[in-house]
């Protein structure tokens, strides 16, 4: 087998995933294998274990929105696939995007009701929602009723506020205090 038919096959796919899996710390290992599976992709389009490596790589370089992009294509090209499921739910988990990823987990059950990943996948998924709503739970006493669709940054930008009508609140306190 030459050098050419071997970067074409499933070999390389094989290899890649292994690589993926020892260096999962390292982004600049993680973005040459990207690279790799791209240039795989553009031949092989449909592959699903170049799809399902791709959507790996961009999850552990924590590039959510993409995975999930990505994840949708795979989806498109193979319909109900428990695995491209199970990593959409991953992701859309790590977007804490809770309601999304019970809905596909609810299909899931649907396909495979007796998939022995599903359980632990929901609690995965009910630990990140309880995670959010402890989270947000006491900002909301004091930023008011929690909006789920808000942002942790449209939050942090709140706190601000609050902690600069706070220091107002005290430095006029502090001027009519001195005369």
């Amino acid at each position: 087998m030459d050098k050419n038919q071997y970067l074409n096959s499933e070999g390389l796919l094989e290899l890649l995933e292994s690589e993926l899996l020892l260096n999962i710390s390292k982004s600049g290992r993680i973005k040459r294998i990207l690279k790799q599976v791209n240039s795989f992709l553009s031949e092989h389009p449909q592959n699903k274990k170049a799809l399902t490596l791709k959507i790996n790589c961009f999850y552990y370089l924590h590039k959510y929105n993409e995975a999930l992009a990505l994840c949708n294509t795979a989806l498109t090209f193979h319909n109900d696939d428990i695995e491209i499921l199970f990593k959409k739910v991953d992701i859309l988990n790590a977007l804490e995007k809770s309601e999304e990823a019970f809905a596909v987990l609810n299909h899931i059950a649907s396909i495979d009701p007796d998939n022995p990943e599903l359980k632990e996948r929901i609690d995965a998924v009910r630990t990140v929602n309880e995670e959010i709503k402890r989270t947000y739970g006491s900002l909301s006493q004091i930023l008011g009723p929690l909006n789920y669709k808000t942002t942790k940054l449209e939050y942090f930008v709140q706190i601000l506020i609050c902690l600069a009508m706070a220091f107002l609140i005290w430095q006029l306190f502090l001027i009519f205090t001195q005369t």
